[in-house]
């Protein structure tokens, strides 16, 4: 796992429970609760089929697929749901449709599921707050209270936040349409194991999950250590995770997958008997997911014929076999980062550098190849408006004093924030597997 440190885990480390001066509802039996909430399912799968059914005829591709696939994950059996859920598959998948048209108007979302989330939220907040009371671990819950608790997270977090999560995917399907990339769909099941990781580090702030103590706490989950452990985390809201990711180098890495296909996206902020500390986390894993349809790189380089395939990323042809590569910031974009993390604290993964310290960087610059290559001659450039040149500290795949993923990787860190508002210039030479390749982009950085 890969998440920020630095000041924000000097803040989450302090965080605790302040239960002092709340009450608890008059306590329901285990019968009643059992009923309750299968009332509330049936009312939220309803409401989630509606709304995959009115995004699919908006043409709204991951509206509609996000919908459809909370629907089935939460048991939906219609067939018309199903349906719409294969189709965007089959178009994003194979380059037809790109997303990343960032949704305007949530009130039709938020009038469907605002009342449910806030039942579950109730049903969260009781059980939470009257176990901590009581101080009790998860070992001592039973199965099934362990399980109605859980499900009622993933569910209120599904309703309270199912505009955030349709507008987040498509802010990360908006840049990778500007990489070149095709879209990713966010995935259910594995999202749902995420959001409960989330809830774990956003109650306890162990984010790192290196914190034994908490790991008996009934927020712990059989999923948290995976979450935490195979996904990239940063505290923040979610309505703000793009930025925050886009910011850094490593918890970055993901957004600029190839080969993918799915979003594993969570999130969860402390309630009000702890501190409020937001945790988002995520994953854009390096997985076909469907086998009857390519992946960029095996298309490019097999030859595979797919019907309907286009043609979306940007590629170099080495002896005759086309190679993937993708960059960031991107061609001509107009509101990138300035600083590294907006000059708030680090993220693991680095190994003593930079060594003035990650927060006093520029926006890591990152040009990758998704292929088998080897990079020679490297000579890189960062040029300003005027045509001063920034430095900066150059770092590689297989570079020890950074955790990069092993794809043959040209990371450019400018030692200094750069200017807001300005125009940078990016120039890469090398020779990739002896063919002489040059790649020269320019980005502005945002003005606040």
């Amino acid at each position: 796992m890969r998440h920020f440190l630095g000041k924000v885990a000097a803040t989450a480390a302090g965080i605790g429970f302040i239960i002092g001066g709340t009450s608890v509802r008059g306590q329901e039996s285990d019968e009643k609760l059992v009923q309750r909430v299968a009332a509330l399912d049936k009312k939220l799968v309803k409401a989630f089929e509606d709304l995959a059914v009115r995004y699919d005829k908006e043409g709204d591709v991951e509206a509609a697929s996000f919908f459809a696939e909370c629907s089935i994950g939460l048991g939906s059996k219609e067939e018309n749901i199903k349906a719409i859920k294969i189709d965007w598959e089959l178009k994003v998948y194979l380059g037809r449709v790109q997303g990343g048209k960032v949704m305007e108007k949530v009130q039709p979302i938020r009038q469907k599921l605002d009342s449910l989330a806030a039942e579950y939220r109730k049903i969260v907040d009781d059980l939470v707050l009257r176990w901590v009371r009581r101080n009790v671990t998860k070992q001592e819950l039973s199965e099934e209270a362990a399980k109605t608790l859980r499900e009622c997270v993933v569910k209120h977090e599904l309703a309270r936040g199912a505009h955030e999560y349709v507008r987040t995917t498509q802010r990360f399907n908006e840049l990778r349409r500007h990489m070149g990339l095709r879209s990713v769909l966010w995935d259910f099941e594995n999202s749902r194991k995420t959001i409960l990781g989330a809830w774990y580090a956003a109650e306890t702030g162990d984010l790192g999950h290196n914190q034994p103590e908490n790991q008996s706490k009934i927020f712990h989950t059989d999923e948290t250590k995976f979450t935490l452990v195979d996904t990239s985390a940063v505290p923040a809201e979610l309505a703000a995770a793009s930025d925050n990711i886009c910011s850094a180098a490593l918890v970055r890495q993901g957004l600029l997958n190839a080969n993918a296909r799915r979003l594993w996206l969570g999130h969860w902020t402390g309630s009000h008997f702890s501190a409020d500390f937001p945790v988002t986390a995520y994953k854009i894993p390096l997985l076909p997911y469907r086998e009857d349809i390519p992946t960029p790189s095996h298309r490019y380089e097999r030859g595979t014929i797919a019907k309907d395939w286009v043609d979306t990323e940007e590629t170099v042809d080495v002896r005759g076999k086309r190679i993937p590569f993708v960059r960031y910031p991107h061609q001509d974009e107009p509101d990138a980062p300035w600083a590294y993390h907006d000059g708030q604290g680090s993220e693991s993964g680095w190994h003593g550098a930079p060594q003035q310290g990650q927060d006093k960087c520029g926006i890591p610059i990152m040009l990758r190849f998704f292929g088998k290559a080897t990079l020679t001659d490297l000579e890189t450039s960062l040029t300003d408006c005027d045509g001063k040149e920034v430095l900066c500290e150059i770092y590689r795949e297989g570079d020890k004093r950074v955790e990069l993923d092993d794809w043959p990787t040209v990371l450019l860190l400018p030692e200094t924030h750069l200017k807001k508002g300005a125009k940078y210039t990016v120039t890469v030479k090398c020779k990739v597997d002896g063919i002489a390749f040059e790649k020269r982009w320019s980005f502005t950085t945002r003005k606040k």
